[in-house]
């Protein structure tokens, strides 16, 4: 649903080809409730936020309902580990704290680290799960139909609903995922997908950040069953510009509370983490004061008052923290 694949020249070869095929037409039941027809492409946006029951049957056309692996062009889709919300968990999978600065301290952990896993975080409604390689997020999935690749080109502007109907009219290919099939068609350029890439995956880990009464897990090791999304830059840099800009400053002020007149220093590894995770001179200058030792409040304080100023302040000092450039 949102990999990335590179194609150069060659992609641009295939399109003086393309033909589109025959729409296909799905029909659902569980229960006693029957829907559709559906297209493909809503079909595969229920599958890919977990919006469909196990026990879902499907019917193609006038043929008779199956369950829904029996579909060539959705099976490989359907058991994707990304897309598996409703599975037991993982046995071996361990419970992390799902505040905000406890999953700011696994998310930089995992790149300085160059870690890998899922980080799994979710709510009775609501689920997001992010894979890691290497110390950077590679795959994402989450329940929010919102933050799907899809729906976030359409939402920008970039393609329209057709082009996206266009692209998953004959169903989901590994070989050929929604964000390549745009590019094979021309509805989209490389550079274009790249982009859109990365903005969805910052999308999706704010909302991992951000949920409210959430439980989180960690599963070291496990893979998503695709190639990885290409990284346009690190993952530590990727990650702290989310937290840079994920928090609402009520929400910062509140678990920042018990650093507010604790005194901050930074660490002797200050110096290798803020190249790292690219930390720009301004950044640098407002933690200055922390070479000798300074309280939270104090920093405020130098603020004048300035709001917006005291908010990336506030998530400065988070990520100063979580990343152990603090203490």
């Amino acid at each position: 649903e949102v990999r990335s694949c590179e194609r150069g020249a060659a992609s641009r070869d295939l399109r003086s080809s393309y033909r589109p095929a025959p729409a296909r037409q799905y029909r659902l039941r569980w229960g006693e409730t029957d829907e559709g027809p559906l297209s493909a492409a809503v079909l595969i946006e229920r599958i890919t936020t977990g919006a469909l029951p196990d026990e879902v049957s499907v019917s193609r056309g006038h043929e008779p309902f199956v369950p829904l692996r029996s579909f060539p062009e959705l099976q490989g889709l359907v058991e994707l580990p990304p897309y598996r919300f409703h599975d037991e968990l993982d046995p071996r999978a361990v419970a992390i704290a799902a505040d905000p600065l406890a999953l700011a301290r696994q998310l930089l952990a995992l790149a300085v680290s160059r870690g890998g896993g899922l980080l799994r975080v979710s709510t009775a409604d609501a689920q997001v799960r992010i894979y890691f390689q290497d110390g950077c997020p590679v795959f994402s999935a989450s329940t929010d139909p919102s933050l799907l690749l899809g729906r976030q080109l359409v939402a920008s502007g970039v393609v329209s609903e057709g082009a996206i109907e266009s692209a998953l009219t004959s169903g989901w290919r590994p070989d050929e995922p929604l964000g390549a099939s745009l590019v094979l068609r021309g509805f989209l350029s490389l550079a274009a997908l790249q982009a859109a890439l990365e903005k969805q995956m910052e999308s999706r880990l704010r909302q991992l950040l951000t949920l409210s009464g959430a439980s989180a897990w960690f599963l070291a090791g496990a893979r998503p069953g695709v190639p990885p999304i290409p990284a346009r830059r690190s993952g530590a840099a990727l990650l702290t510009s989310v937290l840079l800009s994920a928090h609402a400053p009520e929400d910062l002020a509140k678990f920042l509370l018990p650093y507010w007149h604790r005194e901050l220093r930074l660490t002797p590894h200050a110096g290798r983490l803020a190249r790292l995770l690219e930390l720009d001179e301004v950044h640098l200058a407002w933690l200055a004061p922390a070479a000798q030792g300074v309280s939270l409040s104090a920093l405020v304080k130098e603020s004048r008052g300035d709001r917006e100023r005291i908010t990336d302040l506030l998530r400065l000092v988070l990520v100063g923290i979580a990343s152990g450039l603090l203490s």
